[in-house]
């Protein structure tokens, strides 16, 4: 498995890339209104867009350190 998280504008994601066991999951938090991360957002539509955008900045990441 390969599991990263990237914390950007107030924002968590958290998720496997690559084969896993465990399928393609992951975590999405608003660490501004849940610090304690217990409300998953990864699946909510209404958030979508902002885990599309951290997921193009891990791919970016990936891309550069060729990991």
């Amino acid at each position: 498995d390969r599991r990263i998280m990237i914390r950007a504008d107030g924002w968590k994601l958290d998720r496997n890339y690559g084969a896993s066991d465990y399928g393609p999951d992951g975590a999405l938090y608003d660490l501004r209104t849940d610090p304690a991360e217990l409300v998953n957002l990864f699946d909510h539509p209404h958030h979508r867009p902002r885990r599309e955008q951290l997921e193009r900045l891990t791919s970016n990441w990936l891309d550069q350190v060729q990991v």
